[in-house]
């Protein structure tokens, strides 16, 4: 067996000094590695003792327990606040959160643009239209109700529609 490692190594041209620099070259890893564990193993023991510190066994599980018990409370919080916002998006659905507003001269004899026409929608386009028609005579307020952007009662004006479409528009 001996005589067939001594063929191995001459048939390779190895000599005593290479076999040295190679074992020499092990060794340098080998220490590096020593040296990188014993680091790693250093921090990890460092880690261990700040989260042991004051704690035994028994007071670690109560501490587990606490924070289980503080998690579970605020996830019903969360469902009840999730639930809360769920009815507050369900509600806001029936307010006024779109505005169209012309104004318009009635009448030729007058200016200034003192009618208008208000669209006050929600977000399904329901809600009021807003005349208010100025002459010299006076001011004449008119109230129609609107349903998906139409109204539900009479036609409405150029000025009235505009108002209503801008509305619609507004999101």
């Amino acid at each position: 067996m001996m005589n067939s490692i001594s063929k191995i190594i001459d048939d390779f041209d190895i000599t005593t000094q290479d076999i040295l620099l190679v074992s020499i070259g092990l060794w340098i890893v080998m220490i590096l590695l020593v040296v990188v564990l014993f680091i790693k193993n250093y921090k990890l023991k460092k880690k261990y003792t700040q989260f042991m510190i004051g704690n035994d066994g028994k007071s670690l599980e109560n501490t587990l327990c606490e924070k289980m018990k503080e998690f579970d409370e605020a996830k019903v919080e969360f469902d009840t606040v999730q639930s809360k916002i769920n009815n507050l998006s369900n509600d806001l659905s029936y307010t006024i959160q779109k505005v169209g507003l012309k104004k318009y001269d009635a009448f030729n004899e007058t200016g200034g643009k003192l009618s208008f026409a208000l669209a006050l929608l929600s977000p399904k386009n329901d809600g009021i239209l807003i005349n208010s028609v100025h002459s010299r005579e006076g001011s004449y307020l008119y109230l129609k109700e609107i349903i998906n952007g139409k109204s539900t009662s009479s036609t409405l004006a150029n000025e009235e529609k505009d108002a209503v479409e801008q509305a619609i528009k507004n999101v």
